[in-house]
């Protein structure tokens, strides 16, 4: 990878940069960013956020259609509780929706959540979190398979108070996996 960037665009890094790329631990700055997305002919805003320019801007109501399923199962969790909770999506005309993916009253109260789908890895729940993440907002976790054995057991846990790990861009958080949930 090193080689093949140089040689096609004259930019030179050390194997230690481009370990820590894959490894996760920092992301290219933009001029090797740029380089980086021409050696491997992507584009440079799917190979840093995963999206194209295209799809970075949506049109004003398009948050619920563009919501993905963990956002959207914490959603109705949140409306259909006993609390009665009112839940709105992120409005994208305002950008709140790169770092807020909910919002939510109940009781009274305004909540702004950001959700994170979690994955289950033997015995522990691994979760890509973005970085930073807006201040006062809520960070609940989303895990199907919860229980490791079931399709259809889903678990939502705050996790507001855990220490994540920045990795250029966003941040990951693993779990360990207790009888009762995470620890």
């Amino acid at each position: 990878m090193r080689n093949e960037l140089e040689r096609a665009t004259g930019i030179k890094v050390a194997t230690e940069t481009i370990r820590k790329w894959i490894a996760d631990e920092t992301v290219p700055r933009p001029p090797k960013l740029e380089g980086l997305a021409r050696t491997l002919a992507v584009d440079p805003a799917w190979l840093q956020f995963g999206t194209t320019p295209e799809s970075s801007h949506v049109e004003p109501g398009a948050a619920a259609r563009q919501a993905q399923g963990a956002t959207l199962w914490l959603a109705g969790m949140i409306s259909l509780t006993g609390s009665g909770g009112n839940v709105a999506f992120a409005d994208p005309a305002t950008g709140e929706h790169e770092s807020v993916h909910l919002v939510s009253i109940s009781q009274g109260r305004v909540h702004r959540i950001v959700v994170a789908r979690g994955t289950r890895e033997g015995k522990r729940i691994n979760f890509a979190l973005p970085h930073p993440v807006a201040p006062g907002a809520k960070v609940i976790g989303v895990v199907p398979w919860c229980n490791g054995t079931d399709a259809n057991s889903i678990c939502a846990y705050d996790l507001t108070r855990c220490q994540a790990t920045p990795r250029g861009g966003h941040a990951s958080l693993s779990l360990k996996v207790g009888p009762t949930g995470p620890v």
